[in-house]
């Protein structure tokens, strides 16, 4: 059964894995131009990304404010927020400096040349030699990556660090999550491999109460929070508002949407 009363809003209207969302929950989409969809306040949108919704939209009650979803995409804002609730993030810094130091110390530096990129879009990860080693680890990156490496390419300038707005120390792993938390709970956990993630049920309870404490920090009701475990301890990366989802993951995020958007507004749908 659908509603007139939910809609989804998606940051990019391609976006695939909000479309199929979309259609798993029976949705229709509200158009960021010529839409006819009008708001009110006995209306629930449910926003899939986007930061800048449409003016359409405004009066409307909101799954994932424009509000946390602006801080959510802005690094440096989401670091912020959740080092002030106590989350356990990646050391951060915007000093170059202090970035320089922990190069200098033997650390690997991740540089960021924009604070508001989407997929890993302007990283760099430096090591101590200077040597700017590859983020995405499919075999074709990873062959570009050694020919760079051979005609000196991907060399910066010697282990000194580029200038950035934002710089992380790496932190070595053994293991990469994407934990997607929906209403303060975990619906479902995947562990990443070379280029993609699989489903787990096996997993340390830490990068649960890291990722559901992120959420909560950046004001979200629904993220895919990228988390590091170090054998210890869990460290958070980021929030996606607009997380990747396929197979049962889409079920499981619209099983939970209906049910948050039953306990808070009391539609079913």
């Amino acid at each position: 059964m659908t509603s007139s009363r939910v809609h989804m809003l998606l940051w990019d209207r391609r976006c695939s894995h909000g479309l199929a969302l979309k259609e798993e929950l029976g949705l229709q989409r509200i158009l960021k131009e010529g839409s006819r969809y009008v708001g009110s306040p006995d209306k629930v949108i449910i926003n899939w990304g986007c930061s800048n919704p449409p003016r359409h939209c405004y009066d409307s009650q909101w799954i994932n404010t424009p509000g946390a979803v602006t801080i959510s995409v802005d690094k440096i804002r989401t670091f912020q927020y959740m080092t002030e609730h106590g989350v356990r993030t990646v050391p951060w810094t915007p000093s170059q400096s202090i970035a320089q130091n922990w190069l200098n110390e033997g650390s690997k530096v991740v540089v960021r040349s924009t604070t508001t990129g989407r997929e890993g879009a302007g990283i760099q990860i430096i090591d101590a030699m200077g040597v700017n080693l590859p983020v995405q680890r499919d075999d074709a990156t990873l062959l570009g990556w050694v020919r760079g490496l051979l005609n000196a390419s991907v060399r910066p300038s010697w282990a000194v660090l580029p200038h950035a707005p934002l710089y992380t120390k790496f932190i070595p792993h053994t293991r990469e999550y994407r934990v997607h938390v929906v209403d303060g709970r975990a619906i479902n956990v995947r562990r990443k491999t070379l280029d993609d993630f699989y489903n787990v049920r096996v997993y340390p309870d830490d990068i649960v109460t890291q990722a559901v404490a992120a959420t909560r920090a950046v004001g979200l009701d629904f993220a895919g929070v990228d988390v590091l475990w170090d054998n210890t301890h869990a460290w958070v990366l980021e929030t996606n508002t607009a997380p990747g989802i396929g197979g049962l993951t889409v079920g499981h995020y619209a099983s939970a949407l209906r049910n948050l958007i039953w306990r808070r507004h009391g539609i079913t749908f």
